[in-house]
Formats: structure tokens, C-alpha cells, sequence
């Protein structure tokens, strides 16, 4: 069901396509100014004096309570879920509880402050489309087919005054704009509904002048001031005169009319942000995954969502980064990425996003959420890549997502993610002849020399790209060494997280980043299966492991698995029980345990221990 209030000109209320607008004065009256508060509180004896001024009738309260229910009914269409659209507090007042999108004032209201919001920054062609956009809200005057009373009357009066003050502000941006031309006959038609005032005039007489009409705009001052002398005995103000002589003596000194000084632009600053990550030289082993993602992203004809999940060190960010610079020009808009890791939240991601697009100083919005709204505005009207890495959650997806139709999605996640309009691309680890590949790009004739070696390091690797790119950054720092060496080093488990880190890649750190998503109850499940040793665990092993029952314990090893810490050891679930095996990659195990012994003993006994 979909409700929209407007009280931008007469007061309609539309349920579902259909005009359901209330026909009794006073229940049009309690709606109205429940609409023009939407969602606050509105409290009762301010219900009460705008229904019926200082003289309520005896039973005012009950007739309140009928009057807001029928409201609710209106809006909800039936009984049972028509409780939250209007929202009682008892002994304090009623709310009028709907979307903001719903009520076109609220539109109108965003929309002006994202247009002062661009006019601070100088962004004269978006401050304009979002003060046009604000306007278009409006039907007529504000309530205009109502009788206010003593409460709603000066809402209307500040909504006339609100649109006066977006009209005016579009008309000095468009003025700065050099949109003269097309100004006039509007202003014409202002300057007669409103003849008093200077700053309508004054626009208009420069539009006039910058239109080779010098006569004309003359003429305009003159109405003018016989206008105020008349009707309020003044005359016109010095900035007018001053305008007015600067058009006798032919040379207008200003770039503006009175009045706007706040009107500036913005020194140039738009060009598509390329925040891409360098494309990684080497990507092995993954041309199916590859050619799927690419496919997708360039012949995206909407908005385009792409989920790239793997374990920790299976090679997530590396594909992504390499899918993403392969697909840059298929963005003309811009590319922009974010690792959600290194930020405190999606409102700052958006933060780096809006200041990547709009220039280092626009004006941001407070919220979350308002900051995801003024993206997506941006985003759908241009065509641009959003990359995301060590996304943990549906919901960061749904608030890091572009408006346009042509715009896509690139995320790398550290968990399985459900998103209906999203294509899942899952990555496993290599095979024994992709990590030799792997290894013999980076280390070329050593492994030429050593097949053996190179082939009993990838299976201590695990197919693991992480890891195996340390073992062999190790091997190409130290060229004196052989690969046999490190193999012998690697056959050590307590010895083998600290040979395979290299820098950033530290799979241990990842699978630690990982393992911090989880709750209690997870971590304790995920230590629990690292103990265990086993080349694959039943869910009745694990539930006597943990001491909890077999539903519960088959619970907590898909929440692992759903965390890419774990894996189902076959596709198809065991006979008689209907449960599935679950195994665990030996390198995260041994991470795990690490993980767990840190715990116990601290960082410093940590990495004295598998170094």
C-alpha cells in the first residue's frame, strides 16, 4: 500500500492511486496541521484551539480521538494496520507518522536544503536543478482550499514565505547562470502578483538590460517606485536606485542583482573521480569468475550489483580491483571505491563519495541516511562504478548503492550476502596447477628448477593466493634461498602463518578481521571447530563438541560457513541424518588457534610463538 499527503496547494491525500481525501472541515483541519508537523509530536490543546479556538465543546477529547481514527482509517485502508500512521502519546499529543517521500512538503524541504547546500558550494547548475525541483512540489498556495484556525495559519504563512524565499534564490542562481533570456516573462509575471517587491523588480530589470531591453528595464524601476510610494509611502531602496543609475549611465558594475550576494561560483572542480585501486599484474586462475563479472558490469542496462565472496586469503579484493580497472571505461561518470574496513561507518564511505564527486568542500548532510539519499540523486543522472571491499553486511550494500540505471556495484564480501537484485560470483581456492601458475609468475625459473618443491608448496598453501604470494615474495626477497627451503620451513604448523605473511597479505590478520564479525556464541563455535582436528566434522560430533543439541549445533556451522570459515565437505547431506560434513581450510585453522591463544597469552607471546 502506498499513502501520499500533499498540502502544497489544496489538500489531497492519495491511497493507492486513488484520491481519498477527507470531506469534514474540521477532520481536513487536524490532518493538515498533523501534515505540515510531520513526525512530531503536535500536542492536544494545540489540536484543540485550532479546531475550535478558546471554545471547545464538552466532549472535545472524545470528538479528537473520532476525528484521528477516521484519519487513520483514511490513510491505512483497513482497521488492523491502521495504529501507526497516526501515533498517539498519551497526555501529550498526536503524530502524523509517514515516509518522508510520502508528504511533498518534506520533499519540497530537502529539496531546498540540498540547493542551499549546493549554492554554498558554489555549484550554481545543481543548486538550481534542486531548487526547481523543490518548486515543482507545489500545486497552488499551501492549503489553499482550507480555513485555517489560530494554530495552522502561521504554518501557512511560513510555507508562502518558504516558497517565496526557494523562488528567489532559483531566479538570482539562474540570473548567474546567464539564463536572462528565459527569466523575463516569469518575472514579468511576479513583479505584477508581487508589486512591491524590490528584489523581484530588481531581477527582473537586469534581465532586461542583460537582453539589450535597457527602455524596458527603466520603465520597471519606475513602476516600482510608484508602487511603494503609494501603497507604503516609501521610495525604493539604495541598492535599487544604484542599479537603477548604473542602467542611465549604461554600465551595470554588477555580475548580480541586489541581494544576492550569497549567489558566487564555485571555482571548477567537477571531473569524474578514478579511484580505483592499481590493477593487480597478475591475476591466475580466475578466467571463468573473470569474464562473468566483467559481462555483467559492461552490459549493465540498470543498476547492476555484483557479490564477490571468498574466504580469508582466497583473493577477494585482488579480483575485484583487476574486474574493476578492466570495466573503468565502461563508467564515463567516474569510479569510486571504499574499503569499509578502514572506515567507521557507511556515512563516512558516503562522506569520501560526495566529496570525491562534488568538490572538497560541498555541504554534507548530517544523517546517514540523508547522505545516501543525496548519492543516490547524484548518482542517477550519470553512469558510475561503486567498488567496495570487506563489505560485512546487506544493509552497508543497501546504503552504498548509486541511483543510476546504467551505475553498478563491485563488492568484495567477507561473508555470503543475500541481495535479490545482486549476482553472486563465489571464489574457492586454486588448484594445484593454477598455484604452481601463481608461484611461477612471480618466482619464473626457480620453480622451473624445483617442480617438486613447487608443487608440494602450493598444496601446503592451500590454494590459498595470500599465501602463496607471501611464500613466494619471501622466496623473491631472498633469492639465495631455494624453494626446498621454504618448503622444509612451511612443514612446521607452528611456523607456517609466519612464512607465509608478506606485508599486507597476513592471513592471519584476515582471518582475525573475519572472525571479528562474529558474535559470542560464533567465536566460540569457530574456536570450538579449530580444535577438533578432523579432516571433516558431523553436526552430531560438533554438537557433542560444544555440548549443545543438533539443531543448534547445525545453526552455528552454517553461521560459519555463511562466514567463509568453514565449508561443506559435500553438496549433498549424509544418509539417515539429513545433515551435511563440514571441514576447515588448515590454514585457518591454524589461524584460528592462533587467534585463540592470543586470547590467552596476549599479542607480544602471539607472534613470538608462530614466528
Amino acid at each position: 500500500m502506498t499513502v501520499g499527503v500533499r498540502v502544497l496547494g489544496e489538500l489531497e491525500v492519495v491511497r493507492d492511486g486513488l484520491v481519498v481525501t477527507p470531506s469534514q472541515p474540521k477532520v481536513r483541519q487536524l490532518l493538515a496541521l498533523l501534515a505540515v508537523n510531520w513526525n512530531k509530536v503536535v500536542r492536544t490543546e494545540q489540536l484543540r484551539a485550532e479546531l475550535w479556538g478558546t471554545s471547545p465543546p464538552p466532549k472535545a477529547s472524545t470528538t479528537l480521538q473520532v476525528y484521528v481514527s477516521n484519519i487513520r482509517r483514511m490513510l491505512a485502508g483497513e482497521p488492523r494496520s491502521a495504529s501507526g500512521t497516526v501515533v498517539h502519546r498519551p497526555r501529550v499529543g498526536y503524530a502524523l507518522n509517514l515516509p518522508e517521500h510520502t508528504l511533498d512538503i518534506a520533499r519540497f524541504t530537502e529539496l531546498a536544503r540540498s540547493g542551499r547546500g549546493e549554492l554554498d558550494a558554489g555549484r550554481l547548475e545543481e543548486a538550481s536543478a534542486a531548487f526547481r525541483g523543490a518548486l515543482e512540489e507545489w500545486r497552488g498556495g499551501p492549503l489553499c482550499d482550507l480555513d485555517p484556525g489560530e494554530v495552522l495559519a502561521p504554518h501557512v504563512t511560513r510555507l508562502r514565505q518558504e516558497r517565496a524565499a526557494v523562488l528567489e534564490q532559483r531566479i538570482e542562481v539562474d540570473l548567474v547562470l546567464g539564463r536572462h533570456l528565459e527569466l523575463i516573462g516569469e518575472l514579468r509575471v511576479l513583479v505584477q502578483e508581487y508589486p512591491t517587491h524590490e528584489g523581484l523588480h530588481a531581477k527582473l530589470m537586469l534581465a532586461l538590460h542583460r537582453s539589450g531591453m535597457r527602455s524596458e528595464a527603466l520603465s520597471v524601476f519606475q513602476r516600482l517606485r510608484v508602487s511603494l510610494i503609494d501603497q507604503l509611502g516609501l521610495e525604493p531602496s539604495a541598492s535599487t536606485r544604484r542599479l537603477h543609475q548604473e542602467l542611465l549611465d549604461g554600465e551595470v558594475k554588477q555580475d548580480q542583482p541586489p541581494g544576492t550576494g550569497s549567489v558566487r561560483r564555485a571555482k571548477s572542480w567537477w571531473h569524474p573521480p578514478a579511484q580505483l585501486l592499481p590493477d593487480p599484474v597478475d591475476v591466475v586462475g580466475r578466467d571463468a569468475e573473470r569474464e562473468r563479472i566483467v559481462g555483467e558490469l559492461r552490459g549493465a542496462s540498470k543498476l547492476t550489483v555484483v557479490t564477490v565472496a571468498g574466504g580469508p586469503g582466497v583473493g577477494t579484493s585482488t579480483l575485484c580491483a583487476h574486474v574493476a580497472n578492466q570495466v573503468r571505461e565502461s563508467f564515463p561518470d567516474g569510479q569510486v571505491y571504499a574499503d569499509l574496513l578502514a572506515h567507521g561507518s557507511p556515512g563516512e564511505v558516503l562522506a569520501g563519495f560526495l566529496r570525491a564527486i562534488r568538490g572538497p568542500d560541498c555541504w554534507l548532510p548530517a544523517s546517514e541516511q540523508e547522505r545516501a539519499d543525496l548519492f543516490r540523486s547524484w548518482t542517477a543522472r550519470h553512469r558510475m562504478l561503486v567498488v567496495l571491499d570487506n563489505v560485512a553486511g546487506a544493509e552497508q550494500l543497501d546504503l552504498l548503492r548509486p541511483g543510476g540505471e546504467g551505475s553498478a556495484v563491485l563488492a568484495g564480501c567477507r561473508r555470503r550476502i543475500a541481495d535479490p537484485a545482486g549476482v553472486p560470483v563465489a571464489l574457492r581456492p586454486l588448484s594445484g596447477e593454477d598455484s604452481v601458475r601463481l608461484l611461477g609468475s612471480m618466482i619464473g625459473t626457480q620453480v622451473d628448477r624445483e617442480p617438486g618443491a613447487a608443487a608440494e608448496l602450493a598444496e601446503l598453501c592451500g590454494g590459498l593466493p595470500a599465501a602463496l604470494i607471501g611464500a613466494a615474495t619471501r622466496l623473491a626477497l631472498r633469492p639465495h634461498w631455494s624453494i626446498s627451503r621454504v618448503v622444509h620451513r612451511l612443514r612446521a604448523p607452528g611456523e607456517r602463518l609466519g612464512e607465509l605473511s608478506a606485508g599486507r597479505l597476513d592471513l592471519l590478520a584476515s582471518v582475525e578481521r573475519t572472525s571479528s564479525l562474529l558474535d559470542a556464541e560464533q567465536s566460540d563455535a569457530f574456536q570450538r571447530f579449530a580444535g577438533l582436528f578432523a579432516p571433516a566434522v558431523s553436526v552430531p560430533e560438533f554438537a557433542r563438541a560444544c555440548l549443545i543439541g543438533e539443531r543448534l549445533a547445525e545453526s552455528r556451522l552454517e553461521q560459519l560457513v555463511e562466514a567463509q570459515l568453514v565449508e561443506v565437505e559435500e553438496n549433498r547431506p549424509q544418509p539417515g541424518t539429513g545433515y551435511f560434513s563440514y571441514r576447515m581450510h588448515p590454514l585457518i585453522r591454524l589461524a584460528a588457534l592462533a587467534i585463540g591463544e592470543r586470547g590467552q597469552h596476549g599479542q607480544e607471546a602471539l607472534r613470538a610463538t608462530i614466528r
